[in-house]
């Protein structure tokens, strides 16, 4: 299922934000040694898979072939 790249940005933002609030959440509630390291991972993966979702439903602009190689005169 393919996307506009609009829609598929506000859904990345969506994903995105659920992960930030989930890692912050954490920071506050999780004992000491290991809220502030699963909330940063809560981040760092939401960053991840909102990107990964957003590539694949993003359509991907198709690239025109590259021009021959030219020689530039004398080698």
């Amino acid at each position: 299922m393919k996307m506009s790249p609009r829609s598929a940005r506000r859904l990345r933002l969506f994903i995105l934000l659920d992960f930030i609030l989930c890692g912050f959440a954490a920071v506050f509630l999780v004992p000491m040694p290991y809220g502030p390291t699963l909330g940063l991972f809560l981040v760092v993966f939401g960053l991840w898979v909102s990107r990964f979702i957003y590539f694949r439903l993003v359509p991907r602009p198709q690239r025109p072939p590259f021009p021959p190689h030219e020689t530039g005169g004398d080698a």
